[in-house]
This record gives C-alpha cells, structure tokens and sequence, in this order.
C-alpha cells in the first residue's frame, strides 16, 4: 500500500487532541532511492502488511563527565533514531518484498539505504530522514507457525527534519499518438493507484480539476487501454480518480488521430 491510497480515507488535523495508539503512527519507505526522479512521499510504501511491532526509538547517545566541586553531569551528544519492525512474512506486499530482497538483505553502505517517513495519521505531524535497512530475520518459527521476520531501519547521515503531510496532485504525463483511423492511442505515466481509474475529456481548450474535485460528471470513463475517438489538434486531459470519482492526478496532450 502506498502513502496516498492510506491517507485517501483519512484527513489529519492539526490541532487534534486525544488519545494515541500505535495504530495512528504511519511508517513509509522509498522503493525506488536511488531512481534519478525523486520520489513523492505520496508513492512511499507503507510498512504495515502483516506487521505486529513496531517500535518506534530515539536512542540518545550521552557522555557523563564528573566536574570539580560540580559532581557528575549528563551531556547528550546526539540521537541515533531507529524502527524496529517485527510481525509476519506476506508475500507480496511491496515494503516487505523490497526489504527482504537479495540485493538488501545481502547489501552494505548505500546499498541498503532509502528515504522513509514516520508520522501521526491523527494529525499528519512527523519526520522524514533517511535510514539504513538491516535484515535480523527473514523467517523464524516453528512448524505450523507464520513465518515471522525481523527488520532494523536505523538513522544515516542528518538528523531527519520535520514533516507534515499534505496531499498534493499526482501531475501525470500523457502522450497521444495516432490511433486507428479518427481516434488517438493514448498513453499515460506514472501508472494509476491500485483502486483508482481515469476519466477523460477533450476540447479545444480544457482545464484541470483541483485536487479531490469531484469529476463524476462532465468526463468519461477510460480504461487505461482503448483507444479514443477524438478530433486532431484538440486538447485532451485524462483524470486519475479515486472510487468517489475525486480527482488525484491530470495531464493534458494535444490530439493526434490516425
């Protein structure tokens, strides 16, 4: 699951007051670090699927000195922030895939480093940094039992800076090209959200929906594949909506037709 299909049914608030659980504490990794387009927070994966720990550290780090006449005394010289992740092994799932793969269970140094967010759902207040991913177990348990594993995400590099959720609209890239005769084969990326689709609409001159506009009428439904009878030259804008036909992403194309 990614960040924004989690927070599609969930709106922070920033002066909530109340009680905690862990569950309100969202944990998200980047899959694609070292990718040479930075990756939106919104596409980080949530570490949750099949996960029954997680522990959230700051491990401080402190040195204790005694002074003449002073006695003994505490200085904090830093924090080592760490995650530890324990709970159940789900194939499939997109965090878990990714941190118990060959090439991080096995790797070293930059190899096993990527972005991460931690953050309260309740009130979308938290800390973006990156870490290092360690691997203690990729499978544990005894006969009959799930196959538990156990992972490590410590702090590298900078301390991690603040962070705040804010949902922002996907800018999706379209591509039209010609088609069968009088219609336009489109393409379109980055690829929609499991549980969204698209909508279309063409003109001689189209405007972009804001984001979480409803776009249930006035467009038409396209299913990422078929192509579209347009009018060459014109504009078309493709809508990536959620189940409630709210707009999450868009791009726009001139037409071209066969």
């Amino acid at each position: 699951m990614k960040v924004n299909e989690l927070m599609a049914n969930h709106t922070p608030k920033a002066d909530y007051t109340g009680w905690v659980t862990n569950d309100d504490y969202v944990f998200a990794i980047d899959l694609t670090p070292s990718a040479t387009q930075v990756t939106d927070v919104g596409n980080y994966a949530v570490v949750e699927m099949g996960i029954a720990g997680l522990d959230a550290q700051m491990n401080p780090v402190t040195q204790d000195k005694q002074y003449i006449r002073a006695g003994q005394s505490t200085t904090k010289t830093g924090t080592q922030r760490s995650f530890s992740v324990t709970g159940d092994r789900y194939v499939g799932d997109e965090a878990q895939d990714y941190c118990l793969s060959h090439a991080v269970k096995y790797g070293t140094g930059n190899g096993v480093i990527t972005n991460y967010v931690y953050y309260n759902i309740l009130t979308g207040k938290g800390e973006k940094g990156q870490c290092s991913i360690i691997v203690n177990s990729d499978g544990s348990g005894n006969a009959g039992e799930s196959s538990a594993v156990d992972i490590e995400f410590k702090k590298i590099g900078s301390n991690p800076v603040e962070y705040t959720f804010i949902e922002t609209m996907k800018t999706l890239v379209v591509t039209s090209v010609a088609g069968t005769s009088g219609k336009t084969k489109i393409t379109v990326t980055p690829q929609k959200q499991s549980g969204n689709s698209y909508v279309y609409k063409t003109g001689a001159s189209v405007s972009a929906p804001a984001l979480n506009e409803s776009c249930a009428t006035g467009y038409t439904e396209w299913d990422g594949v078929a192509e579209i009878t347009a009018t060459a030259s014109q504009k078309i804008l493709i809508v990536e909506v959620d189940a409630q036909k709210r707009a999450k992403g868009s791009g726009i194309s001139t037409v071209t037709v066969g």
